[in-house]
């Protein structure tokens, strides 16, 4: 923006109504940038808020557990969403506890490959992962 208006101020019919100084408005003052940049808290559930989310999600369809699963999925490895939705079950090794991210064939960022030691959080949330997987392939989201 700022950029336009100093290419205005040099623009016939503008010179005498906007002069390059204006364009100086568009200039941010040192304690707005801070304001900008500062980090703030983003308030996040605990463990135990998301077990008992996962708890009360309804488990009676397969795609009712297979959203169990995917929450429980997430919360167990931490992966970004882009990945979880690219993810294959040949990826993930329940008995070893560890998800190998192929760039190849899974959305990562920076398109980085690298073996994940991450089923790691409590295990109560496990099960409600391990059971569908090792059950059947689950129908594909589709909206």
């Amino acid at each position: 923006m700022r950029h336009f208006f100093i290419w205005l101020a040099g623009q016939p019919g503008y010179k005498s109504r906007i002069s390059y100084s204006d364009a100086d408005y568009f200039n941010p003052t040192g304690r707005e940038i801070r304001i900008a940049k500062a980090r703030r808290e983003r308030p996040a559930p605990s463990l135990e808020q998301i077990r008992r989310a996962v708890q009360a999600m309804p488990a009676t369809t397969e795609i009712e557990r297979r959203d169990r699963a995917v929450i429980a999925f997430a919360i167990l490895t931490g992966m970004r969403d882009r990945a979880i939705a690219s993810i294959k079950l040949k990826h993930v090794d329940i008995d070893a506890r560890r998800v190998d991210q192929d760039a190849r064939e899974v959305s990562t960022k920076f398109s980085k490959s690298f073996a994940d030691p991450a089923i790691h959080a409590p295990t109560t949330l496990t099960p409600n992962f391990a059971a569908p997987q090792k059950a059947v392939r689950l129908p594909a989201v589709r909206d």
